[in-house]
């Protein structure tokens, strides 16, 4: 029901995604194509017949919605009117949509403005299907072009459909604004529609509200139209409708033009963004795909963590993006909003432009946005060194989760509302992203470029398949003159249509230089048995000719299980496989070529590449845990070997991968003596690090400082307890302030050596205190001033032992 005056709301900017033909047609194509066993749904999740594709019976052309809302004043409730112009395509007696959680007031068809006949609606709320029947007697016939208008009321949602959410201006008054979230099946839950990625039309949207808050959506408001309180907004390209997107708030703005076209950018409290940073952005990714930015407009909205319910994953993809207090963010929370922005900008190709033929090929349009997101800050700003935090972020936790047996492939059926709704995971976006950068250098970055323009040209405002990938790719590679050892849709089908991923196992012959590579599949789970195989690209580099640049794959293990290249390599060469660590796959060496890439990493480790450094620590870890290893590759290797080269390494991807593996680190394998003197030996990287950060820093300077700091701490190194308890206790007694990049170690890690009085201080301000980033540090401070079990076990005091007697 709708309370208050029943005024019209707005949508926002953004997101798009495709309509197509017949479903069935869709379907048929999809499962003869695919090579590798589909997934029905989602691993150990039980079947159901809740199948949600609409009949094939009619498609939109048009919709034209009015919302209505006073979501400013707190109102949950808003009205909505919405007239769909669509086309028979099969003689019925009605028409299905998808609705949920709306109440329909009426719903008729009409020849323009003239009454045809009313329709009675039918629901199937586990479906979120609306049926709407004709009167009995009564057709619609096949090649009729129709008009259907509907009334209704609905409620804003809290996390997601089109939300409304709560926070405090500067002067501490409360102020709330709306926004959409309707990926991927919530457009539903706004408007009765085709929800579906193939169900496309164009889109006409006004909104009423107060007559002080701004309304913005996909495209720009109609001059004409508008008026006071009253947004209208032309008529968009076909998009599907959980790609309509809006916006509504009291926000100011700044605005400045890319290509003759208006960007805005939208914050609360008058915060100030470098707006010209997005524009450069934008017209470096317009750049690389050789194109002019087609859309009519570009809105970016700055959130800040203050709106209620308001975590970092509360947030848009192609428009909102979250801001934290400027007192509170972090250099990964400038990172990160950096990262969402141009995550925002790839989606106006990669869903807005092209679209899903249906949600199981959602990875490309998610996988795709995510890689050209740190594609486009690399472009942007070189210095920032952004591919150590993509393997740190994306391709390490891919693998994760991508390990255990209970993975899903990429591309897989979901036919019902669960199955759907979880496809927007970590695999979706973290793999796809991994696979398409595999690829990316395997295949070098020209033809992948030329690829991607050509999927945009060649689908343009239309619905995809990965095979529509490949076939792209496939004609530049022919164009190009461009050598591969098999079609590349059966090469890239072998990691979008099975789950995991493969160990490559490399066995040298050191007397006639040459190795082999076999394939097996990776698993958390040692004893899991599988016959997987996949097309993998790899190249390699040795000691003797340790280049790490070009990352073009050299060689290919083509759907077999082994491969033997001999190359004449040098007897005390060390060799190492997948250059800059893009290859989606572990590697597992002979006993021998582990010790000789110990002994580089020790004497040298930047003759090896960061990437490779940290792929070689997280790999080693991970088979020795999971049981992956050669028989005399022990856990007593890393601790008396591998992990000795630390202390000379500065790179962040390396340390952010140690540290992940020091909090994770068995409990048995630390009562060992070797890893008990290799914590000792840490001693020189600490000291030259300290707990201060340095003017001029780079981001990951800043990062690789925190990761050094939590390691040393950690594991009871009583020179960092006192520093940063020291820091503490000048941030309590003297008011010095800690920098916001170190706040979570120090509070935590300095507490441990805090006397009552500073715990009972701290105690007192976290009752006091409304502050949520204070909350969050005195909660933490509060949590880590409990002894661990095993604390006292492992402490080192570093002041009494020699860094030599360990090395």
């Amino acid at each position: 029901m709708c309370i208050g005056s029943r005024l019209f709301v707005k949508m926002h900017s953004s997101r798009f995604i495709l309509c197509g033909v017949l479903i069935i047609a869709v379907v048929i194509e999809s499962l003869a194509w695919h090579k590798y066993p589909l997934n029905g749904g989602i691993t150990g999740k039980v079947a159901t017949d809740l199948n949600v594709r609409l009949p094939n019976h009619t498609v939109p052309l048009h919709y034209d919605i009015r919302l209505g809302t006073r979501f400013d004043m707190g109102i949950a409730s808003f009205y909505g009117v919405v007239t769909i112009d669509f086309k028979v395509l099969e003689e019925t007696p009605f028409i299905v949509l998808h609705a949920r959680d709306l109440d329909i007031i009426g719903a008729v068809i009409r020849n323009g403005t003239r009454f045809v006949d009313a329709l009675y609606p039918e629901y199937d709320r586990p479906r979120c299907l609306l049926k709407l029947r004709l009167p009995k007697g009564k057709l619609f016939q096949k090649g009729d072009q129709r008009q259907l208008h509907m009334m209704y009321d609905a409620t804003h949602g809290s996390e997601r459909g089109f939300v409304m959410l709560k926070y405090q201006n500067i002067e501490g008054e409360d102020r709330r604004l709306a926004f959409s979230r309707f990926d991927y099946t919530y457009a539903r839950t706004a408007f009765p529609c085709y929800d579906e990625p193939n169900k496309k039309a164009t889109f006409r949207i006004t909104v009423q509200h107060n007559p002080d808050v701004w309304a913005v959506s996909n495209m720009p408001k109609d001059e004409k139209e508008t008026t006071l309180g009253k947004f209208v907004f032309q008529k968009t390209e076909r998009i599907s409708p959980h790609m309509v997107e809006l916006f509504a708030s009291d926000f100011d703005y700044t605005q400045s033009n890319l290509f003759g076209i208006k960007q805005r950018l939208f914050a609360p409290n008058g915060e100030k963004f470098p707006l010209s940073d997005v524009i450069k952005m934008n017209k470096l990714t317009a750049e690389y795909f050789n194109s002019t930015f087609i859309l009519q407009q570009l809105e970016h909205i700055i959130l800040l963590a203050s709106v209620d319910k308001s975590d970092l994953h509360m947030t848009i993809d192609s428009g909102e993006e979250m801001l934290p207090m400027r007192s509170a963010a972090t250099t990964e929370d400038w990172i990160n909003l950096f990262l969402r922005i141009a995550h925002g900008i790839s989606h106006k190709y990669f869903g807005e432009f092209i679209s899903p033929e249906w949600w199981n090929y959602l990875w490309m349009t998610e996988g795709f946005a995510n890689l050209f997101s740190y594609m486009t800050l690399n472009m942007t700003f070189p210095d920032w060194d952004i591919w150590q935090y993509f393997y740190v972020e994306v391709y390490n936790r891919a693998m994760t989760i991508d390990a255990s047996d209970n993975a899903r492939p990429l591309s897989y059926c979901a036919e019902d509302n669960m199955e759907i709704g979880s496809l927007c995971d970590n695999i979706t976006h973290l793999k796809g992203a991994s696979i398409l950068n595999m690829w990316r250098h395997a295949l070098t970055d020209n033809i992948f470029r030329q690829s991607s323009r050509s999927f945009l040209d060649v689908n343009l405002f239309n619905a995809t398949s990965e095979e529509d990938l490949y076939k792209a790719i496939q004609s530049v590679v022919e164009k190009e003159k461009f050598v591969l050892p098999a079609p590349i849709g059966d090469m890239m089908a072998s990691w979008t249509q099975q789950s995991g991923y493969p160990v490559l196992k490399v066995t040298r012959n050191y007397e006639n230089g040459c190795f082999t590579v076999s394939q097996g599949d990776f698993s958390t789970n040692s004893t899991t048995k599988s016959n997987k195989l996949w097309f993998i690209p790899f190249n390699y580099v040795t000691k003797s000719k340790a280049d790490f640049r070009d990352t073009k794959a050299t060689h290919y293990l083509l759907n077999e299980t082994c491969l033997t290249i001999c190359e004449n390599i040098p007897q005390n060469d060390w060799l190492i496989l997948n250059k800059q660590s893009t290859g989606y796959y572990r590697i597992n060496y002979d006993e021998r070529n582990w010790f000789l890439i110990i002994d580089a990493l020790r004497s040298n480790p930047h003759q090896i590449h960061p990437l490779n450094r940290a792929q070689l620590l997280n790999d080693a870890y991970h088979l020795c845990k999971d049981g992956h290893t050669f028989h005399s590759f022990t856990r007593e290797l890393i601790h008396r070997d591998l992990f000795m080269y630390m202390p000379g390494e500065n790179a962040y991807a390396p340390w952010l991968i140690f540290t992940e593996i020091m909090k994770n680190y068995p409990k048995k394998w630390k009562r060992n003596e070797y890893f008990r003197k290799f914590i000792k030996s840490l001693t020189p990287i600490y000291t030259k690090w300290g707990v201060n950060e340095i003017p001029g820093e780079t981001h990951l300077e800043r990062l690789t400082r925190r990761s050094i700091i939590h390691v040393a701490c950690l594991y009871g190194m009583t020179q960092c307890l006192q520093d940063t308890n020291a820091k503490l206790q000048d941030s309590f007694e003297r008011n010095v302030a800690i920098e916001v990049n170190l706040q979570s170690e120090i509070y935590c890690f300095g507490i441990k050596q805090a006397t009552n009085e500073m715990l009972e201080m701290i105690s007192d301000r976290l009752t006091k205190t409304s502050d949520k980033s204070e909350i969050y540090l005195f909660k933490l401070a509060m949590e880590c001033a409990k002894p661990a079990e095993d604390d006292q076990a492992y402490e080192v005091d570093v002041d009494k032992s020699s860094e030599d007697e360990y090395i």
